[in-house]
């Protein structure tokens, strides 16, 4: 008698298997196990995508996007009050979807981009001096690596503002002659589903007459944070390279300045 296994699919990143949460054997008949299993809401047909075989045993996919305690349901009918285990880290490429795309284009034709960047440095300049005032912004400064984070504001600042931020900020450090080398989504569950979308960008690389690497501002890295949904924090890390193979990086306040009030050199 074959046996089948039905694995469910969540909306987490990576999009792939939980776990393994039905065990059942080939004369029972797929009504009767999905009747035992609906959620509250109600069996969707949709929820079965294919059938495959999978080492020898039957997989059932269910591609439910908006079922986000169905997991939970499977696993507690079961198993009972057992919690089910989460993976903890998953990464995956950073992509941005038409819809994203499209919403970022809206927000470049507004006054907004303008408007939050000029507060960002005026606030910057306020902690330079250890002021605060809103946005409230974290400075970084050490010899090797320099930046700032700026915080969230329920209140004050709509939610997609960081990250068009995010995304501003990339095309801005691309028209330096940056390149993106690594764009992620990290997705982290230590209670709190933590989400971190960055992006790491290097300079064009070019030797000098004297044979060493024109290395600009050094790298720097974009992250845009949010935690169970709600925007956090975007941070500027900008880390540069002590090696008499590059040469000495420009100030970081050079950078603060073209990156912020739009100014080249």
């Amino acid at each position: 008698m074959q046996n089948h296994l039905l694995a469910i699919q969540t909306s987490r990143p990576n999009g792939g298997f939980i776990g393994v949460v039905w065990l059942y054997t080939a004369n029972t008949s797929l009504p009767d196990w999905a009747s035992v299993l609906k959620p509250s809401g109600g069996y969707h047909s949709s929820m079965i995508l294919t059938a495959v075989e999978y080492f020898g045993v039957e997989v059932l996919l269910s591609n439910q996007k908006n079922m986000a305690n169905f997991w939970e349901q499977v696993w507690h009918r079961v198993f009972g009050d057992q919690a089910p285990q989460r993976a903890a880290y998953e990464k995956t490429l950073l992509k941005r979807s038409p819809k994203e795309q499209a919403l970022y284009q809206d927000w470049l034709q507004t006054a907004a981009p303008q408007q939050w960047v000029a507060e960002i440095l005026r606030v910057y300049r306020l902690a330079q001096k250890d002021l605060e005032d809103f946005p409230r912004i974290h400075l970084f400064r050490s010899h090797t690596a320099n930046g700032f984070a700026v915080m969230y504001d329920t209140k004050r600042m709509p939610a997609k503002t960081l990250l068009h931020l995010l995304e501003y900020f990339k095309q801005t450090i691309q028209g330096w002659g940056y390149q993106v080398k690594a764009s992620e989504r990290i997705w982290q569950d230590g209670g709190t589903i933590k989400v971190v979308e960055k992006y790491y960008l290097k300079p064009p690389f070019v030797l000098t007459e004297a044979k060493v690497v024109e290395q600009q501002y050094g790298n720097v890295t974009l992250e845009y944070v949010h935690v169970d949904g709600q925007p956090s924090y975007l941070k500027v890390l900008n880390t540069t390279y002590q090696d008499r193979n590059f040469t000495t990086a420009h100030q970081f306040e050079d950078f603060i300045h073209r990156l912020l009030s739009h100014q080249s050199t």
